[in-house]
């Protein structure tokens, strides 16, 4: 198994697509960039994209379409096996937790009190505080 993330050319830009990977749920259409890149990573992204950069350039550029499509061709792989277990989908996690937040409210919109002055008050503060949000992460943890 090979492990590009600790190849120095690598590791950078894999880490790059992972971020970009869990921002937007696994979409590939977006491009990833590298500021400032070795000599090492500029070839790279030379040998991945077939677009020649200068050297001494100050930023290179991959969609992640290409990289996916380098990486299934080089290695067999595809892209979201080297960026590592545990790849979380942050835009279903906040839609998640949106679908809990509201259950949770259309619970406490039935319940016993759901009248009461005091209730609507504390059910108005939870929610602006956080405190809601909290509770719906403690239950899923």
């Amino acid at each position: 198994m090979t492990d590009l993330a600790h190849d120095s050319a690598w590791s950078r830009l894999l880490a790059s697509a992972r971020r970009s990977w869990e921002r937007t749920g696994g979409r590939l259409d977006t491009t990833i960039s590298l500021s400032e890149p070795t000599e090492e990573e500029r070839y790279l992204i030379i040998g991945i994209t077939g677009v020649h950069r200068v050297p001494g350039v100050r930023r290179v550029a991959v969609r992640l379409i290409e990289l996916d499509g380098y990486l299934r061709q080089a290695y067999g792989r595809d892209l979201a096996s080297f960026l590592g277990p545990s790849l979380r989908d942050r835009p279903a996690e906040r839609g998640a937790a949106a679908s809990a937040r509201e259950a949770l409210l259309v619970q406490a919109s039935q319940g016993r009190y759901r009248e009461e002055e005091w209730f609507q008050r504390w059910l108005t503060e939870i929610r602006r505080d956080g405190t809601l949000t909290r509770l719906i992460r403690a239950e899923r943890d």
